[in-house]
């Protein structure tokens, strides 16, 4: 996870801003909005301070034993965009006439 977090934290300032994370998450091919990623960035930014420490920020990529991005409560699907993501997946797969 360090060397992860060093790819985010350009400055080398052992913290991440919302530019920092924006810019790092388009280059590793995340399509987000900004709505939705400021929600994530906001989500594990703990402290309130506009950055990500290195324990914040590894809370975003540590996954629970569900498979699903952990949350602060250690319950699963919490994440407000997990949630609309699976919304339009259900919603998606009725009008395809899939199963869900």
């Amino acid at each position: 996870m360090n060397k992860q977090f060093k790819y985010f934290d350009v400055m080398n300032k052992g913290k991440v801003n919302f530019d920092q994370f924006s810019r790092a998450i388009e280059k590793i091919g995340v399509v987000m909005n900004e709505f939705d990623l400021k929600l994530v960035f906001n989500k594990y930014d703990l402290s309130g301070d506009g950055e990500l420490d290195f324990k914040e920020f590894g809370m975003i990529f540590s996954q629970n034993e569900g498979g699903d991005l952990a949350d602060n409560s250690g319950s699963r699907n919490n994440d407000p965009y997990i949630q609309e993501k699976n919304r339009q997946n259900l919603a998606n797969a009725e009008l395809r006439h899939d199963s869900p």
